[in-house]
Formats: structure tokens, sequence, C-alpha cells
């Protein structure tokens, strides 16, 4: 393995782990606020056009997707010889 695929292999283990912090927090979340992102204020991202959704409308769809970016970021690890 060379250095750029290190590199590589590294920032993907980096990912994998964040999306799995993520995965075990909206595993428990009772509610999600979505929206579109809007004009930055000083600290923070305001968002337009929110909504809160209950855990029940869109714990599923955002807990597979989690499970999606972390196969296809395994499947990158593989692909590169890390197992």
């Amino acid at each position: 393995m060379n250095n750029e695929q290190l590199k590589t292999a590294h920032s993907l283990l980096r990912e994998i782990e964040q999306t799995e912090k993520l995965l075990a927090t909206y595993q428990d979340t009772k509610e999600v606020v979505v929206g579109i992102g809007g004009r930055e204020f000083g600290f923070g991202m305001r968002l337009n056009n929110q909504i809160t959704l209950t855990a029940a409308e869109i714990r599923t769809p955002i807990l597979e997707a989690l499970i999606a970016r972390i196969d296809e970021k395994q499947a990158e690890l593989k692909a590169l010889g890390v197992s």
C-alpha cells in the first residue's frame, strides 16, 4: 500500500467512525429537524423551511442511508486491501 492509499484508508476509517456515531444517535432520537440550509449568521447555520419530524416518520430512512454509507466506505476499504 502506497502513501496515498494509506491516507485514503485512514480517511475512510474516520468517515466510518463518524457515521457509526451518527447511527447510534439516530437510533435513540425522538425527533429530527429537517430544513434547507440558509444564510450563515455568526456561528451557526440557519435553516429555512424547516419541519420537525418524529422518529417514527423519519428514523428508518435515515438509518438505512447511514448503513448504506458505512457499507460503501467498507467496500472502498476492501478494494484498497484493508479488511
